[in-house]
């Protein structure tokens, strides 16, 4: 059921987002903050929403690496909240699975969340909540969304060893430097059993982490176009100070290792970080592949038509083709 932007509580929306707005760079607990259903209506309607846009990023980078996914059996979004991610995740991965698990610390945030979940897809799509994550569970699509900023180091510790015993896994936190660090760092104690699919087009050691602070695996969503023309969109980012244009994200997609599906690189491609800064004779970003981190120019008199992609605003392209 679609809520109307223009009948939110501000205050409540405010109160809602300063509890995001710190980020820890070390793993920290947070109590379940879900008072009353009105609380998840609203946050659903924006910031879930928000989250959402990044989801879309996500796969939208997925489809162009042409990164399938088979038919899977268990579905575990992990940290659900309102079940932004499984609903992204059902719209846009080009398959139904046989079970979603929807699981958070709290039962009132896994009950909105299997709601929102049942009136968006088919029906007779078996969705469970789970209280607790049964030790021994093996799942073939873990889920795993905004969490970083709230776990203890026993619940971090909880999350990877059910990374561990997962197939495939996406796994989308906030953009900052603190979290999107964090992450980088959890990615790189999966080396050995899992390939990273993506973000990275390598399979070492992350170099946004082995380079020191010259920046940071982030990445920027685009939200859909119409959110700069809606009243109440427009309303929200001037009461609240959210520059609606910023979605900064960081990301993994994670698959098990197997024989039987090798993961083939380019040694030709790097992924592009951040946004790139555009001026009127040049574009600059830094980018990531086996060599390392590493800032690059383009110039508008030397590559005339990359430059206009960027000038464009068209610097979400997944990897730059690494010049001869």
């Amino acid at each position: 059921m679609e809520t109307s932007l223009d009948d939110l509580d501000q205050n409540r929306l405010e109160r809602l987002r300063a509890r995001f707005l710190e980020d820890s760079p070390e793993p920290r607990a947070m109590a379940d903050y879900w008072s009353c259903d009105e609380d998840l209506v609203a946050y659903d309607a924006v910031f879930a929403a928000r989250i959402g846009w990044k989801w879309d990023a996500v796969f939208d980078e997925l489809k162009a690496r042409n990164i399938r996914f088979d038919a899977a059996g268990t579905i575990l979004d992990f940290g659900c909240g309102t079940g932004i991610a499984t609903r992204r995740f059902l719209r846009r991965a080009g398959m139904t699975p046989a079970r979603v698990l929807l699981h958070d610390r709290s039962a009132r945030a896994m009950g909105f969340a299997a709601q929102r979940v049942a009136e968006q897809n088919p029906a007779g799509l078996d969705v469970q909540e789970c209280e607790s994550v049964p030790d021994d569970a093996e799942f073939d699509v873990v889920l795993v969304s905004h969490v970083l900023g709230e776990l203890s180091k026993r619940a971090e510790r909880e999350l990877v060893n059910i990374v561990e015993r997962s197939r495939v896994v996406i796994w989308v936190e906030p953009g900052s430097r603190v979290i999107s660090r964090r992450l980088s760092a959890i990615r790189d104690g999966f080396l050995d059993d899992f390939d990273v699919l993506a973000p990275c087009t390598h399979a070492r050691s992350c170099c946004a982490l082995s380079e020191g602070d010259r920046d940071w695996c982030h990445f920027f969503a685009t939200p859909p176009g119409d959110v700069f023309t809606d009243s109440g969109w427009v309303k929200i980012g001037r009461q609240l100070g959210i520059d609606l244009r910023s979605l900064p994200y960081a990301f993994l997609m994670l698959r098990a290792k197997s024989a039987n599906e090798p993961v083939e690189r380019d040694p030709a491609e790097a992924r592009i970080l951040g946004r790139p800064t555009v001026r009127p004779k040049f574009a600059r970003f830094f980018a990531c592949d086996a060599e390392g981190l590493r800032q690059v120019t383009v110039f508008k008199s030397e590559s005339t038509e990359a430059f206009k992609r960027f000038k464009k605003g068209k610097e979400s392209v997944w990897t730059w083709v690494v010049a001869e």
